[in-house]
């Protein structure tokens, strides 16, 4: 499995310094007890998945919602700030420009200022 590594924006820095610190192994997604995961992916995948469509439902999310959709959602959000698809290939360990194009018109540019006010990049109208 590729280790996929990115930077993290600033609302989720804060987010996850408010959870338990984080293994010395660097996973952040950790059982509720404070336990890693299973050490081999697909057990751990499967079992992550369950836990967040689980949060998603007490969060009133009906539908299905897996991690993975988490990272397209990323992606499309990643390329509309930034416009720089080699930087999301490379960040999203795409194995192709193809690939990462994908995700190029997901998200028009004139959503960038509210994505970044989402991230905590920017503060929203009312603060400004």
């Amino acid at each position: 499995m590729k280790d996929r590594l990115g930077d993290l924006e600033p609302r989720a820095v804060a987010a996850l310094q408010r959870q338990r610190a984080v293994s010395s192994s660097g996973q952040v997604f950790r059982r509720a007890d404070g336990s890693e995961w299973h050490p081999d992916p697909k057990v751990s995948g499967a079992q992550l998945n369950k836990a967040f469509r689980k949060i998603a439902r007490a969060a009133g999310i009906d539908r299905h919602v897996t991690l993975h959709m988490i990272r397209h959602s990323w992606a499309s959000w990643h390329y509309c700030v930034h416009r720089d698809l080699k930087r999301l290939k490379e960040e999203g360990a795409w194995e192709s420009l193809e690939m990462a194009d994908r995700y190029a018109h997901l998200a028009p540019p004139g959503m960038a200022p509210e994505i970044e006010r989402f991230w905590g990049r920017l503060a929203s109208p009312a603060e400004a």
